[in-house]
């Protein structure tokens, strides 16, 4: 196991070396358009060419995040933890493809996108039915995820694709808390803002109780479930970290708590390139960093094509530029 994960460790310092630094953010962020922030990427040979529209250039992104998760996942299936980490994380990159695909299904709506891995099995058009769907998801973590959103007895479409949303922090959370010794509580630091945004979340908009907490107590979040949307953000100002955030608005707050959470996932990944050596967690760190690398430039590009203040975007990026 030893040799495996010294292996893994090597693998993961060599993708770090191509993940984005506090600095390239900074120098994203001072680009003047959307444009020049894909064209510094380009120049910093992050991305291969430079895309003729937005859309194309988000596509750029996501397709080299999945790439290297892609060989990322290649060289961890002699570690089941690890392969069950990165598979994760690959889940989530293609979430808001699987979650087109089953809103289309349901809906009976066609749908024309390009897809990823397995479910470029849907390129030629979603499923007739629901069953049909299931069906062609058997035996993937896709299907696994219908199924952990089907246990909760989803009530409409809404409900479940944030059940969809909360299986990845459900499942990640149940692989954190195996761990052992010296490896879990880096491995907590990463998801803790991200078991209370979710856990919020649901409560907030769906009045689903969530099973995984960090900092947040199952009192306040059964008093969420049970409170009128009107007397949800007063309670959500009772969990510790939004009691500075000003508004009392749930949407408002939980944007915060999520732009939090990103923050302390970008900090404690990084640490672990600083303390852990031979562990599954250093797959963990490099696999959230390859995600906050998304969430990042998409933040940036997006913010600057409806000219936002920079102010306004360095909320939502995961390094603390200030």
């Amino acid at each position: 196991m030893s040799a495996v994960n010294a292996y893994l460790h090597s693998v993961s310092r060599t993708i770090k070396t191509k993940i984005l630094t506090r600095g390239d953010v900074g120098e994203l962020l001072a680009e003047d358009d959307w444009k020049q922030v894909f064209n510094t990427l380009k120049e910093r040979e992050y991305i291969d060419e430079i895309p003729s529209s937005l859309e194309e250039g988000e596509r750029l992104i996501l397709d080299r995040q999945i790439h290297m998760l892609e060989k990322l996942l290649g060289y961890s299936y002699n570690s089941k933890i690890s392969k069950d980490i990165v598979s994760l994380y690959m889940y989530n990159l293609l979430l808001d493809e699987f979650k087109s695909i089953v809103a289309s299904t349901i809906n009976k709506r066609p749908l024309a996108m390009k897809f990823h891995r397995e479910l470029e099995r849907f390129k030629d058009g979603v499923p007739g039915s629901e069953e049909e769907l299931r069906s062609a998801i058997n035996g993937t973590i896709f299907g696994e995820a219908y199924s952990f959103a089907s246990s909760y007895g989803y009530k409409n479409v809404t409900q479940l694709l944030s059940l969809l949303d909360l299986y990845f922090i459900d499942k990640l959370s149940m692989i954190v808390e195996t761990l052992k010794g010296d490896w879990k509580m880096p491995a907590r630091s990463i998801i803790c803002g991200y078991q209370d945004y979710y856990a919020l979340s649901v409560a907030v908009y769906q009045g689903i109780t969530a099973k995984h907490l960090c900092q947040a107590k199952e009192d306040l979040i059964k008093d969420i479930t049970s409170a009128d949307y009107n007397e949800k953000g007063e309670a959500l100002k009772r969990f510790e970290p939004a009691k500075s955030i000003p508004s009392k608005s749930p949407p408002e707050i939980l944007s915060k708590l999520w732009n939090q959470a990103r923050k302390e996932a970008r900090k404690n990944s990084l640490n672990v390139f600083m303390g852990q050596t031979f562990s599954p967690i250093i797959v963990m760190a490099t696999s959230e960093m390859l995600r906050l690398d998304l969430g990042d430039i998409l933040s940036i590009v997006n913010g600057k094509r409806l000219k936002m203040d920079n102010s306004s975007i360095q909320e939502m990026i995961s390094y603390d530029l200030v």
